[in-house]
C-alpha cells in the first residue's frame, strides 16, 4: 500500500511540476520582445558621432523586462520567431540599403545568449553584434537601423521591430547628430 502512495505521489508530483511549468512560462507573460535583446551603442561628444560607428546588438535572452532570469522556457516558444532582419534605411523609408537576415533556428542557441552581469547590458554581453560606419553611405538627413522580427504562437502572429532614427548630416568627416529618436513597434 505505501509503495502504491509513493508511485500515486511521483505521479502526481510529475503532473503538477509540467502543468506548473506551462503555465509559468514565458509565453503567458505577453512580452515577447524581452526574449529578443535589441540595444544599439554608440558614443558621441557633443552632437559628434565618435568614429561614425555604430553597433547593433541582438540576443536570444531568458530574462524578463525586469532582468530577472526566467527559467521555464521551451522550444516552442522560440520557434515561432522567425524572420528576423537588420535593415538599413538612408534618406527614405522606401528601400533599404543593406538586409542582413537571420536565421533563427541559428540564431537561438546558448550561442547567441545574452549573458547579464549587471542591471545594464553592455556590447561585450552579447553574442551577435552587427557594426556599421556611417562613413559608408550617403547621408542627406538620417539615416534608420530597423531590427524586426515576426512571433507566432497558437496560430496568431505578430510583427515587432526596435527602430534607431539618426538624424544629421557628415561635416568635416563627421557625423554630427541633430537628432534622435527611437521607436518599438509591437
Amino acid at each position: 500500500m505505501i509503495k502504491i502512495l509513493r508511485k500515486l505521489f511521483l505521479v502526481l508530483g510529475v503532473i503538477l511540476f509540467i502543468f506548473c511549468s506551462g503555465g509559468c512560462s514565458p509565453k503567458n507573460s505577453g512580452d515577447t520582445s524581452s526574449f529578443i535583446h535589441i540595444d544599439y551603442f554608440y558614443e558621441k561628444n557633443d552632437d559628434i558621432l565618435i568614429d561614425n560607428k555604430i553597433k547593433i546588438g541582438i540576443g536570444n535572452s531568458i530574462f524578463n523586462e525586469n532582468n530577472e532570469k526566467i527559467l521555464a522556457v521551451d522550444d516552442d516558444y522560440y520557434q515561432g520567431i522567425s524572420n528576423i532582419t537588420v535593415s538599413i534605411f538612408v534618406d527614405d523609408d522606401v528601400e533599404p540599403k543593406n538586409i542582413i537576415e537571420i536565421s533563427s533556428t541559428d540564431f537561438f542557441s546558448s550561442k547567441y545568449t545574452v549573458n547579464i552581469k549587471d542591471d545594464k547590458i553592455k556590447v561585450d554581453d552579447y553574442k551577435k553584434t552587427f557594426v556599421f560606419d556611417l562613413s559608408d553611405y550617403e547621408i542627406n538627413s538620417v539615416i534608420k537601423f530597423a531590427v524586426s522580427f515576426d512571433w507566432m504562437y497558437q496560430e496568431n502572429i505578430t510583427y515587432h521591430s526596435d527602430e534607431l532614427f539618426l538624424y544629421g548630416g557628415f561635416l568635416n568627416g563627421n557625423f554630427i547628430i541633430s537628432k534622435e529618436k527611437t521607436n518599438h513597434k509591437m
